[in-house]
């Protein structure tokens, strides 16, 4: 398994490159290759507003991936991003996790 920053993924992969790969997604999605389940998201109970969201899916031959998503407004005071992103990418024939990415 590996774990990638926002610039490793950037020193890895041409936009050119990730354009194709999505592009790919969609013509597998129109075919009815893929499973996407509705987001599941929550808002944490408190005075401050935090919000988290989970969005699976699956695509023949290219596997399964979560993003996770939170928002902590507040996090702006902090100094900290208030929009942060994760997504865990996993083998669909074994779900072995093979990739954390910021996303």
């Amino acid at each position: 398994m590996i774990i990638l920053k926002g610039e490793d993924i950037a020193q890895l992969v041409s936009m050119e490159e990730c354009i194709e790969v999505v592009e790919e997604a969609f013509r597998k999605h129109a075919k009815g290759r893929t499973v996407y389940p509705s987001k599941s998201q929550f808002t944490l109970p408190g005075e401050e507003w935090r919000w988290w969201a989970f969005m699976p899916a699956y695509v023949e031959d290219m596997g399964v991936a979560c993003k996770v998503v939170c928002d902590y407004p507040k996090n702006k005071e902090r100094g900290k991003p208030t929009i942060m992103g994760t997504i865990l990418l996993a083998d669909s024939q074994t779900g072995e996790l093979k990739a954390i990415m910021d996303g």
